[in-house]
């Protein structure tokens, strides 16, 4: 249950969920994974966190509604699974967060919004005052792909509703770098400077069904710390991951803390 109190937005939290949380190996939206989501977002709300949600998955849920598409156009049966996946995604929030009695509000756009950011902007704070947590999504029907990636899209919109925070979630516990004792890989906890140093330490590789590998994130992280935003790398698959970070200050993750 949420509190009914009009929100403040000195607390915003900017949560980018990757498709690799929130769909499963069999191209089915985790339902289980999003009621996760929705309590850890409820909890934050009622200790006075404003909450906005960036959640990629469209096209990887449509994968597993379609039956078999022409093979003529790659580009256009990308925009016909986003628009499969779009509204199981979008039915599958809604029902998880309004067991919470949360209410959710979608807005599909295409970078050609943000030349209206104004507008925009006043949408997204206007829906946080008013108890509403606002569910972003890239509009791929019409423009496939047009940030370049939903890291691109949780930047911008972090920076529209200037967040205290930005944080990334998706398959792995955080940034890496090999231990010089083992060959194991060890996550880093803080870092202070996104430099060409920490750069170089990203894997290039992207994932199955999202855009963006850890270098692309890396980019993203720094534009943000460069907008005053403390940006986490986490793993969303992580038990009560969001609590752990914002709440309890938990060691987990890596933090890319504003100077």
């Amino acid at each position: 249950m949420v509190k009914e109190t009009v929100k403040k937005l000195n607390k915003t939290i900017v949560i980018k969920v990757g498709s690799n949380v929130v769909i499963t190996g069999r191209q089915k939206v985790d339902s289980f994974r999003l009621s996760e989501l929705a309590t850890q977002v409820t909890i934050l709300i009622n200790e006075g966190y404003s909450v906005v949600l960036v959640v990629s998955g469209a096209v990887a849920a449509g994968k597993g509604l379609a039956r078999e598409l022409s093979q003529s156009n790659e580009h256009i049966n990308k925009q016909i699974l986003a628009g499969l996946g779009q509204s199981y995604l979008t039915t599958e929030i809604f029902n998880a967060f309004r067991t919470k009695d949360i209410r959710t509000m979608q807005l599909l756009i295409t970078k050609d919004e943000l030349n209206k950011e104004n507008n925009l902007k006043d949408l997204l704070l206007e829906s946080i005052k008013n108890n509403l947590v606002p569910v972003l999504n890239e509009n791929d029907v019409v423009s496939l792909n047009s940030f370049g990636g939903y890291d691109h899209l949780a930047l911008e919109v972090a920076r529209l509703v200037n967040a205290s925070f930005l944080v990334l979630l998706s398959n792995v516990d955080g940034l890496y770098r090999e231990s010089l004792e083992t060959t194991e890989f060890a996550p880093i906890f803080e870092v202070k400077s996104v430099d060409e140093r920490i750069l170089n330490l990203a894997f290039n590789n992207k994932s199955k069904d999202g855009i963006g590998g850890m270098r692309d994130k890396l980019q993203v992280v720094k534009g943000a710390v460069t907008l005053g935003i403390n940006t986490i790398l986490a793993n969303g698959k992580a038990k009560d991951i969001l609590t752990r970070l914002i709440l309890q200050k938990e060691q987990v993750g890596t933090h890319f803390c504003v100077s």
